[in-house]
């Protein structure tokens, strides 16, 4: 009874070495098919992230200008404004006021709201320029 278990135990060894060589290069090709699929989500996703960044990217270089062609605008007002000004004469009142606009461009300068601030800067000088004309 020994001897055949022994025979048995040498017949089925090598299968056995087979079945689990087999068994192993399924797991590993079960798992290179793993890292595949997370590196080509992975590239993916990163791919998309890329998309994003160039399209806000453009999209805040075109902010960047406009707010720096408003800044210009409103600087040029402002020099028409002290212009206008030192050639009524003057008083302490326009000077008032020319600081206060001074005020609102540093403030307006560094705002990142710049485009939603330009139109009340706009009325409150019209303001004042009706205020001190009449």
């Amino acid at each position: 009874c020994f001897s055949h278990l022994e025979s048995f135990y040498e017949i089925s060894a090598p299968y056995q070495a087979f079945l689990l060589q087999e068994e192993t290069l399924r797991r590993s090709r079960e798992d290179e098919e793993k890292r595949s699929d997370i590196t080509n989500h992975f590239q993916e996703t990163l791919t998309e992230i890329q998309a994003q960044i160039e399209l806000h990217s453009g999209r805040n270089d075109k902010l960047r200008q406009e707010n720096a062609n408003l800044t210009d605008k409103l600087e040029g007002l402002m020099s028409q404004y002290e212009r206008r000004e030192e050639v009524r004469g003057g008083g302490t009142h326009p000077d008032v006021h020319t600081g206060k606009l001074f005020l609102w461009r540093s403030t307006l300068r560094s705002s990142t709201s710049f485009r939603q601030r330009w139109p009340r800067a706009m009325r409150s000088m019209s303001a004042s320029n009706r205020r001190w004309t009449t």
